[in-house]
C-alpha cells in the first residue's frame, strides 16, 4: 500500500513521497532539496539511523529515517522519594550484609537533601555497621547529624556506641559522644554514661570514670545503681577514703526520694 502526497510548496523540496511501512515510526522519504537537510525545519528531534541512497525507480535520493519517539526528561521528571520511603529503603540495605556498603553510600546522598531526617532506626543499623566494619573516622559525622537532626538512637545502641570506642581506644569519639548523649535525657545519657564509666574502669583508667561521673553530676544526670557502683570501685582504686562516703550519702538520698515518690 503507498500514498503518494503533492510536491511540497517549500522552496527547499520539489518532491516528496511518503511509502508506509510495517513499523510505524520508520519513513522514507524521496526528495530532492536544495539545501543541505541538517538546515533544514524539519521537526526531527532524535533518530539513530540516518542513510541517503538513491532507488532504480527515480534519480532523487532516499532518505531513511529511523525514528525513536522519546520523551523529555526535562517534561517527565522522575519522582523523588520522601523521608519515610528513604528511611525504608535505607533500613532495608543496611540490613542485607552484600548492600551495607552501598547503603552508607546512599546515606551520604541523602544528608544533602533538605528534606531528609534521619530516623532511630535508621541511626541504629548506620551505628552498627560502622561498628562492625570499624569505621571510627566516620563518627565524627554521625555526630553531627545527632546535632543537626536532633534525634539519637535508644539507650542500648548508644551504650554499646560508647563501648565499642572505649575498647578501640577512641577517647575523644568518647567525649563527643557524651556530650550529645546528655542533651537528650536520662534514658540515653545513662546507659551511655555507665558504659562509659565501665569501659574507662576495665581499662584501668579511674581518673577517667571519675572526670565522667562528676560530669553526670554537672549536668544534672541522675546516676544509677550501675553508675554508683562504677565510681565506688574507682575511688577505691585511687586509694580515695572519703569520696566513698559521699557516693553511699547520695545513693541513701536517692533512695530516700524513691520512697517519697513511690509512697
Amino acid at each position: 500500500m503507498s500514498i503518494a502526497s503533492s510536491a511540497a510548496t517549500s522552496a527547499d523540496w520539489s518532491s516528496a513521497r511518503v511509502i508506509s511501512s510495517k513499523n510505524p515510526h520508520k519513513f522514507n522519504f524521496i526528495a530532492s532539496f536544495k539545501t543541505n537537510l541538517f538546515s533544514s525545519n524539519l521537526p526531527i528531534r532524535s533518530y539513530s539511523n540516518l542513510g541517503i541512497f538513491n532507488v532504480n525507480s527515480t534519480n532523487f535520493p532516499v532518505v531513511e529515517l529511523d525514528i525513536k519517539l522519546q520523551k523529555s526528561p526535562e517534561k517527565c521528571p522522575a519522582p523523588s522519594p520522601d523521608a519515610d520511603d528513604l528511611n525504608n529503603l535505607l533500613c532495608r540495605l543496611f540490613q542485607n550484609p552484600q548492600t551495607e556498603d552501598y547503603a552508607y553510600e546512599e546515606y551520604e546522598k541523602a544528608r544533602k537533601k533538605a528534606e531528609f531526617r534521619p530516623n532511630k532506626s535508621i541511626l541504629e543499623q548506620l551505628i552498627r555497621h560502622l561498628i562492625r566494619s570499624k569505621k571510627w573516622g566516620l563518627f565524627t559525622l554521625v555526630c553531627e547529624d545527632f546535632k543537626n537532626y536532633n534525634v539519637v538512637p535508644d539507650g542500648y545502641t548508644c551504650s554499646r556506641l560508647v563501648t565499642s570506642c572505649i575498647r578501640a581506644r577512641k577517647f575523644k569519639i568518647v567525649g563527643t559522644l557524651l556530650d550529645v548523649f546528655s542533651e537528650h535525657g536520662n534514658d540515653v545519657a545513662v546507659p551511655a554514661f555507665d558504659s562509659a564509666m565501665r569501659g574507662y574502669n576495665e581499662l584501668h583508667m579511674f581518673k577517667s570514670t571519675i572526670s565522667v561521673f562528676e560530669r553526670m553530676e554537672s549536668d544534672g544526670i541522675a546516676a544509677n545503681s550501675g553508675c554508683y557502683c562504677r565510681i565506688m570501685e574507682a575511688y577505691l582504686k585511687k586509694n580515695y577514703t572519703e569520696e566513698p562516703y559521699e557516693i553511699i550519702f547520695h545513693m541513701e538520698k536517692d533512695d530516700a526520694k524513691d520512697d517519697l515518690t513511690n509512697g
